[in-house]
């Protein structure tokens, strides 16, 4: 998410999943399935060198909110589940199909929110 085509194209998939080119869509495959294997290979290290116990149900909940957030995302998702870590499945799909969580976009518009009325006069 730090450079800028990838930020781009997870902004576009948000905003205007339409207008993504096939650039946008390569972009995000190599985010979503670097995210779905590297840090649940992370916390699988971790855990088995006794540096932390992991949480998978935690980091499923992450990625949910922040990767999976918006509707290109869980559509993404549900398209290929499939081949991501059978172990993370269960509770991804917990965490979207429920859809008892706050996503990103909720995120960043409550933190907006927050900000308008920090620096906005009172009236």
């Amino acid at each position: 998410m730090q450079n800028e085509s990838t930020s781009h194209a997870f902004a576009k998939s948000c905003d205007a999943p339409l207008e993504m080119t096939l650039q946008d869509h390569f972009v995000l495959e190599s985010l979503y399935f670097e995210v779905a294997t590297t840090i649940y290979f992370r916390e699988l290290y971790g855990e088995q060198r006794g540096v932390f116990v992991g949480d998978l149900q935690k980091y499923s909940a992450w990625v949910a909110e922040i990767v999976f957030g918006c509707d290109y995302g869980k559509d993404w998702y549900r398209e290929n589940k499939d081949y991501l870590i059978p172990d993370i499945v269960p509770f991804l799909d917990e965490h979207l199909e429920t859809g008892g969580h706050r996503n990103y976009l909720e995120s960043v518009d409550a933190l907006e929110e927050r900000i308008r009325q920090r620096l906005e006069p009172q009236q």
